[in-house]
């Protein structure tokens, strides 16, 4: 048992299995752009939905749309997450 545990705590101190620089620097500007993209989005919301209610004629009942964008982006990202456990990441995310 003390075997198994020593090797355990061996592997999660090994820092040999990092990524090199230019693949490292791959992921994290990626990350960074899926998060740039995502802010964009919700910003865009808010600032374009008084004009939407204007041009509606429904400028009081209009602030229920941010809320329902952030609803169905959260549910459609537990879907993919799903997906990419039945299908692969590849098909959940090109397909």
């Amino acid at each position: 048992m003390e075997a198994r545990q020593l090797a355990a705590e061996a592997a999660v101190f090994d820092q040999t299995n990092l990524l090199p620089r230019k693949k490292l620097l791959i992921v994290f500007s990626a990350l960074a752009l899926s998060h740039f993209i995502c802010f964009v989005d919700q910003t865009g919301i808010g600032v374009a939905l008084p004009t939407i209610g204007r041009d509606l004629n429904a400028e009081d009942t209009i602030s229920w749309a941010g809320t329902s964008a952030l609803i169905a982006n959260t549910i459609f990202q537990v879907l993919y997450g799903r997906m990419s456990d039945l299908f692969g990441m590849f098909f959940s995310s090109v397909g």
